[in-house]
């Protein structure tokens, strides 16, 4: 399926976790769904204090970048 037939509501999440790094890092780490987060960001919003510890670069990223 290409990105234009994407759901908008699922083209924006997408954009939110290139925002948040730490989220995917976190999501790969503990092998939870993509499902849970993005209903959680559809209940809380963009905004929510949930958010807070996942923005950011990632330090493996960071570390990459650096070298």
């Amino acid at each position: 399926m290409s990105k234009d037939k994407l759901h908008p509501t699922v083209t924006r999440f997408r954009e939110f976790i290139n925002q948040h790094p730490k989220l995917r890092k976190e999501i790969r780490r503990t092998g939870r769904s993509w499902q849970e987060y993005y209903e959680k960001w559809i209940l809380l919003g963009e905004e929510d204090e949930f958010w807070d510890k996942f923005k950011g670069e990632s330090s493996e990223f960071k570390n990459k970048t650096e070298n």
